[in-house]
């Protein structure tokens, strides 16, 4: 089993995964902006960013507003 040392050596020090989850929210926020800006509120829109990548899942009701999300 490594040693806690060995987390920072490999790039998943507290500190790193702590920086990766502050940019997934960042990143999350503007989504969320985005969909606000967009007058897509009210729609069960889920947001998942992984690796500064997000994900949406939900339904609206045409593909107008799938562009839109």
């Amino acid at each position: 089993m490594p040693a806690a040392s060995d987390a920072a050596l490999w790039g998943n020090s507290p500190q790193k995964q702590q920086a990766d989850k502050q940019k997934n929210q960042k990143v999350a926020n503007e989504v969320a902006g985005g969909l606000r800006n967009a007058k897509l509120q009210g729609y069960d829109i889920g947001i998942e960013v992984k690796e500064g990548t997000a994900i949406l899942t939900g339904e609206v009701t045409d593909a107008g507003q799938k562009d839109k999300a």
